[in-house]
């Protein structure tokens, strides 16, 4: 069965020890996943494995992106989808910063 997830804290301060090291990659898909028809938005007609690589920080905002991969890359629709994937909020966690790359399959 699924475990008990404690309630969130009423509180911004909340007690950190408690957070968890790292966002777990069901926390990422969550954060993430619903950005796809944004990201595909942005692909126009274009089509291909667009890779985020995305630095958060513990707070939960995303600190940096960079997307790549073809066609994508260095592209103003890159540059669109990592406005969108700036816009992600992941859970608090404990370390300084959480490193991930996710790729949206762009079809």
């Amino acid at each position: 069965g699924a475990a008990a997830r404690p309630a969130p804290a009423a509180s911004g301060g909340g007690d950190d020890a408690n957070l968890p090291a790292n966002p777990s990659r069901q926390d990422v898909a969550r954060a993430l996943g619903p950005l796809s028809p944004r990201i595909r938005a942005c692909a126009g007609d274009q089509q291909g494995l667009a890779l985020s690589t995305i630095v958060v920080n513990n707070d939960g905002s995303v600190a940096t992106v960079a997307v790549g991969g073809s066609p994508f890359g260095g592209t103003p629709q890159g540059a669109c989808m990592e406005g969108v994937i700036r816009s992600a909020r992941f859970p608090r966690f404990r370390s300084s910063t959480f490193r991930v790359s996710y790729p949206f399959n762009v079809r």
